[in-house]
């Protein structure tokens, strides 16, 4: 089981909620603080960008779990 940690919003972080959550179920944890940003128009990920770097990410995690 693989976690996506979403970006920081406004200051606000949950990677270290998330991190304690995967550590207790022992499964994968991929934090996207600096991986993507959100829109400056509304709280999504940028369009393009975005989405293209996060699936990037998730591969390689995945990836590195698969090892």
């Amino acid at each position: 089981m693989l976690v996506v940690c979403p970006p920081p919003s406004a200051g606000m972080t949950s990677h270290r909620r998330s991190q304690r959550f995967c550590d207790l179920l022992g499964c994968g944890l991929l934090d996207l603080d600096g991986v993507a940003t959100y829109s400056k128009l509304d709280t999504h990920l940028e369009e393009a960008g975005g989405h293209i770097a996060v699936a990037a990410a998730a591969e390689r995690r995945i990836r590195q779990m698969l090892i």
